[in-house]
């Protein structure tokens, strides 16, 4: 067991998110998992007021800690808290946006924000070495010291009044399911339950969790939206990773309607151009960062409304996922398919505006 020091996030209780079980020969299962933990809380998680002194001690105004339960090195559990970040990220702004359904588009129901949400400390944190994040082992007692300092923006996770019902993840009805979409209701109608459904995504049975893993993981670094250049290029390797088969040709153009038609679900052609539009010039930007070598280093007000449309679209495409029960790449082509005979199209690049 191991525990590192996070920035940036402020939470009331532990969360655990499940990776995988592993079953031993007898069928008892060793659960391998990250609970995010407030400090108040890290004398009860580590059953130990020992260790839970020292840790305080070590990182004096840390207010949050990831506990690895996993037998990976200090690396891989790195990349677990990274994934473990993104779904409480994720299903925080689902469930703070699960009330918004007065508006026409699809995107502008999700209400993207940045946080500095980092594994580490102030002084090192895992944005910038991997190797050198500090953690405190308890087995053997071996850790790093290093002090820490907040800066301001957290995100912050705060558990309003449940006054929303939720709709079963087992309830499999379709039709529940599109009158939900229709009417823009999320169905995340607590925070514990948005949580536990961005969790499922990377159950072990899913049969797109490695495709998940990686994109939770990519997401990780796009949250404090520190570097611009690089959220450009994070930005469409998610959507590729979700979208695309392997080795798939005409990626700007599939990543683009895919991402419409899955996003702006039962909306009007014009939203699904509109959004297929935004992601076209997200690639002519990606295009100038790799080929041409330039740098985004600052956001005018035109390329400010494209990173928060592509983010907003991010979110609601997982929320597609999870609500719509796809599972393959023949479900997202399915529902392509199902978005081009509302619309009276015949082919996904005919949403792409001239």
């Amino acid at each position: 067991m191991r525990v590192y020091p996070l920035t940036g996030i402020n939470i009331t209780k532990p969360y655990n998110i499940l990776f995988k079980i592993d079953r031993m020969p007898d069928g008892y299962g060793i659960p391998d998992y990250v609970t995010i933990c407030p400090v108040e809380s890290l004398e009860s998680e580590l059953k130990s007021d020992h260790h839970a002194i020292i840790i305080k001690s070590q990182y004096p105004n840390t207010k949050t800690y990831a506990i690895t339960t996993s037998h990976l090195k200090s690396i891989g559990d790195v990349y677990n808290i990274r994934i473990a970040l993104s779904i409480i990220y994720t299903a925080h702004i689902l469930y703070m946006s699960r009330d918004r359904r007065d508006v026409e588009q699809q995107i502008y129901t999700i209400n993207p924000f940045y946080c500095d949400c980092r594994i580490g400390t102030q002084h090192y944190n895992e944005n910038d070495f991997s190797f050198n994040v500090p953690y405190y082992d308890l087995d053997p007692d071996d850790h790093y010291s290093q002090k820490s300092t907040y800066i301001e923006s957290d995100l912050i996770i705060e558990e309003l009044d449940e006054e929303y019902s939720f709709k079963s993840l087992s309830d499999d009805s379709f039709k529940i399911i599109e009158e939900n979409i229709k009417k823009k209701q999320a169905p995340f109608g607590t925070f514990k339950e948005s949580l536990q459904a961005v969790n499922s995504l990377i159950d072990t049975k899913h049969p797109l969790r490695d495709k998940f893993m990686a994109a939770f993981n990519f997401m990780y670094y796009t949250i404090p939206h520190t570097d611009l250049t690089l959220t450009t290029i994070i930005y469409s390797s998610i959507l590729e990773t979700l979208l695309l088969k392997n080795r798939e040709n005409s990626k700007k153009v599939s990543v683009a309607f895919r991402t419409a038609c899955l996003v702006e679900f039962f909306s009007p052609i014009e939203d699904k151009q509109s959004l297929a539009t935004i992601i076209a010039k997200m690639y002519e930007l990606r295009s100038n960062v790799v080929h041409n070598g330039e740098f985004v280093f600052e956001i005018d007000n035109n390329n400010l409304f494209l990173f928060n449309s592509i983010r907003s679209a991010i979110i609601l495409l997982i929320k597609r996922f999870i609500t719509l029960n796809i599972n393959s790449h023949e479900d997202i082509q399915a529902i392509v398919k199902g978005n081009l005979i509302q619309d009276g199209l015949n082919t996904g690049t005919q949403y792409l505006k001239n």
